[in-house]
């Protein structure tokens, strides 16, 4: 692929940005087949060079990405003069929390077998699954 200068890239980014709707970087890059790279690097340099101003870019939310370690990822649209950034929402107890959440419910069969061979009982994998317990269970 041919190196692709910043400001042309900028360009690009800001006339498809204009015409539909607010994307993210990943987004950006599919529909105008460039490296993510390089779209990345060249909102990054407008912010830093124009600010949210009317050549610049504005984060209007953020993109929780499941089954993808890292933050939220900033959706973008140009930038207008007076235009404020969304602010970034916590990554805190509460994503920890619901991670582990969604762990331990996908996971739910292994770990009450480890739970239950740590305590010295055999239990029936299948009974799990279905949701049932031995004693409730007549042969």
């Amino acid at each position: 692929m041919p190196r692709v200068y910043v400001s042309v890239v900028r360009d690009l980014v800001h006339k498809l940005l204009s015409d539909g709707e607010p994307r993210t970087v990943a987004q950006i890059a599919e529909e105008l087949c460039l490296k993510r790279y390089s779209v990345g690097s060249a909102i990054l340099n407008a912010r830093s060079r124009f600010g949210c101003g009317p050549t610049g870019f504005v984060i209007v939310n953020y993109y929780s990405r499941r089954g993808r370690g890292g933050r939220e990822a900033p959706i973008y649209a140009p930038g207008f003069s007076g235009a404020l950034d969304a602010p970034r929402p916590k990554y805190g107890l509460p994503a920890l929390r619901a991670a582990k959440n969604r762990y331990a419910k996908k996971m739910r069969v292994v770990i009450n077998g480890k739970i239950t061979k740590s305590r010295g009982r055999t239990q029936n994998p299948w009974l799990q699954i279905l949701g049932m317990r031995q004693s409730n269970y007549k042969f």
